[in-house]
């Protein structure tokens, strides 16, 4: 009778404990499996899809909500933005990677190279640069061709022509004045007196009877220079001057056919500065070879100003960027699209252990139950 009873007692408790961690088992894995449903005719069979695979758009809403509103949210990045340990961190690693890129045998073109997926040589940068300045003159010019000068010329550039007048028209009369001093400009007031008394017939002749051209060429001098030296003249000279400067300026930029100077423009503007242009020198130079001036400066001084005005603009415009990127929805979108074999993997290696322990728990719990089946069957039966 002893005997029997002990293997009544290891038999019940051993098929409870199977029982047990079989049913936590099938539980488990009837989470996630089958994956899709499974009919006979029109009928659906029950547990069909699993848990999750039936839940998976419900379950992506609700990872998308839990992460946007309770996890990654603007105040608690906000503050990681905001602290010293991150802004330190940050500042660490962009000295080194700037360090690193600047001693790099990397040159410019290198660095462009892949930005425009074209090799790009110092002469082509050159020419589609000048292709690039040409075409966007002309549009500019094509398009303000009916707007007036004065609309393009800076104002400050207007005022000072504007205050320059004065003195151009005092410039204008001295060098007049100091051309009737020399010698060639006595020669051609010679030479106008000559040919206006040649070219007027009997009036001519007869100023001729009483004066010589020469001697007609004394006296017009001195009434020129007389002429040139009058304030008034210079007051009509300024006023012509500002006139002609003012109706320029209300001209429009068409009537300067400036689009016909483009090319020549831009050609010679090049020309002269292509040489002069520092990053033009050092397009084909490994920046090791020309930052090193410019290395400590960058990595010292210019990384901390960066990086506080990256963190401080980050914590300050972190809700925004969070709503504009709309995290729940990209979560979402995102667990909905992973199939059910990738998603069960995924949960399957985060909670391995713990799904194990839950079967032999239920193998335990079923072992005990069978141990207490035993003792009633025992004491009762």
């Amino acid at each position: 009778m002893t005997v029997h009873w002990i293997w009544l007692v290891l038999l019940l408790a051993v098929v409870g404990a199977i029982v047990g961690a079989a049913t936590n088992a099938l539980a488990i894995r009837m989470l996630f499996r089958p994956h899709r449903a499974y009919s006979i005719g029109k009928w659906q069979l029950p547990f069909t899809p699993g848990l999750l695979p039936r839940r998976q758009k419900e379950l992506a809403v609700q990872l998308g909500n839990i992460v946007a509103n309770h996890l990654l949210t603007a105040e608690g990045l906000g503050k990681k933005f905001g602290s010293t340990a991150f802004a330190a961190e940050l500042t660490n690693w962009l000295k080194k990677q700037l360090a690193s890129w600047l001693r790099s045998e990397q040159t410019v073109e290198s660095i462009l190279k892949p930005l425009f997926q074209a090799d790009i040589g110092r002469e082509q940068l050159v020419v589609q640069s000048k292709s690039w300045l040409k075409d966007r003159l002309k549009r500019y010019l094509q398009k303000n061709k009916e707007v007036p000068i004065k609309s393009v010329v800076p104002q400050e550039l207007q005022d000072r022509l504007t205050d320059w007048l004065p003195e151009a028209s005092a410039l204008l009369l001295k060098r007049a004045t100091a051309y009737i001093d020399s010698e060639e400009g006595e020669q051609r007031i010679g030479a106008m007196v000559r040919q206006f008394l040649t070219t007027k017939g009997k009036v001519g002749s007869m100023v001729s009877m009483f004066f010589s051209a020469d001697k007609l060429t004394e006296y017009v001098l001195p009434e020129i220079k007389k002429f040139l030296h009058d304030e008034q003249t210079k007051e009509t000279v300024q006023s012509l001057l500002q006139t002609e400067w003012h109706r320029m300026l209300n001209r429009p930029l068409a009537s300067f056919q400036a689009e016909n100077y483009v090319d020549q423009f831009v050609d010679k503007a090049a020309e002269e500065l292509e040489g002069k242009i520092p990053v033009l020198n050092w397009y084909n130079a490994p920046l090791s070879t020309w930052t090193t001036p410019y290395a400590e400066p960058l990595v010292e001084r210019g990384v901390p100003v960066i990086v506080g005005m990256v963190t401080v603009y980050m914590e300050q415009h972190i809700a925004d960027i969070l709503s504009k990127l709309r995290l729940e929805e990209v979560i979402e979108e995102q667990v909905a699209s992973f199939s059910m074999a990738h998603l069960e993997k995924l949960i399957m290696n985060i909670t391995r252990r713990e799904l194990h322990m839950i079967t032999l728990l239920g193998g335990l719990i079923g072992g005990i139950v069978g141990l207490i089946q035993a003792v009633i069957v025992h004491f009762f039966y």
